[in-house]
């Protein structure tokens, strides 16, 4: 079901970006793709998860996790319906019950890439979920979109979100767009630092040296979003799903991880291997593990890391 709403609808950011478009790109209305339309969810904090089209190992099991750390605030995850990442991110809330919204140049009935074809049927056929499409952005009769036009489909995205994080992205793309419209818009952006010799890392870790993103902080992302549900009047965050993702919890994984007897080499060859949750609680392995991951010598079994061999 296509159905037409005014930006200020879905959030009050995206009717300050309106202000922003020059021309035929300042879209008044937004096209949505979905089974049913309900303005709620969209009050609940909203997570954008964004990166390359060609993701690592790594990025890949980080974007699991991140969402599965997310799955108890019952928060969105906004992403841009592309392969790689914004693929991974949309898969991963729906296996975690999680609404999401891809945000999408159009056709908005039939969007791009095909080979994503199942994915679209899956967010707009389920509760909660939807496809949308800025009215400028969708095309009109053979008319093809243009490059800027994905810019502009950035700029939607991540102004229908509380928290922008960055799982891998090559030095030039239209990620680092994608985070300078966040700080504009004062949101928080985040990125994943990994391997110098991983080039899907490269851009990431320049964003994060270069203060256009704050290291990926788990704890932080959790409190902005529990932060941002309460300020949202008509989602009442109740006191008993707060205490659900245990922020006690994960700062006392976070002392283990970094106090273990044993040391990281120890940890991957043994039988329990090396749960995802150390490797980014404890930030002096999180970049160990990337190179080791860029070099082939790890793998991946659930969410726990063993030495290959």
């Amino acid at each position: 079901m296509q159905k037409r709403i005014l930006a200020s609808q879905h959030s009050f950011r995206l009717a300050q970006l309106l202000g922003a478009f020059p021309g035929t790109l300042k879209s008044k209305q937004v096209l949505v793709n979905a089974s049913s339309f309900e303005p709620e969810v969209y009050s609940r904090p909203s997570v954008a998860i964004i990166g390359t089209r060609h993701p690592s190992a790594w990025g890949k099991m980080s974007t699991r996790w991140l969402v599965s750390k997310l799955a108890p605030l019952k928060v969105n995850i906004v992403s841009g319906g592309a392969m790689g990442i914004d693929a991974c991110a949309h898969w991963a809330a729906l296996e975690q019950g999680l609404s999401t919204q891809a945000w999408v140049v159009g056709p908005n009935l039939r969007p791009s890439p095909r080979s994503n074809s199942q994915l679209f049927q899956r967010i707009s056929s389920q509760s909660g979920c939807a496809i949308f499409t800025p009215e400028a952005l969708e095309p009109h009769g053979n008319s093809k979109p243009l490059k800027y036009h994905w810019i502009m489909r950035n700029a939607w995205l991540v102004a229908a979100s509380d928290v922008v994080v960055v799982i891998e992205a090559n030095e030039k793309s239209g990620t680092w767009a994608s985070a300078k419209i966040a700080a504009d818009l004062g949101i928080d952006v985040y990125a994943l630092p990994g391997s110098s010799k991983n080039p899907q890392s490269q851009g990431t870790n320049k964003m994060i040296s270069m203060g256009y993103a704050l290291s990926l902080d788990l704890n932080q992302i959790l409190t902005n979003c529990s932060l941002d549900a309460l300020l949202h009047s008509s989602y009442n965050l109740k006191v008993e799903t707060k205490s659900s993702w245990s922020l006690e919890e994960d700062k006392n994984v976070a002392e283990k991880a970094q106090f273990l007897p044993i040391s990281i080499e120890e940890r991957l060859r043994s039988p329990e291997g090396l749960s995802i949750d150390q490797c980014f609680q404890a930030s002096e392995w999180s970049e160990q593990i990337a190179k080791l991951l860029a070099k082939g010598e790890l793998d991946l079994a659930g969410n726990k890391l063993f030495r290959r061999g």
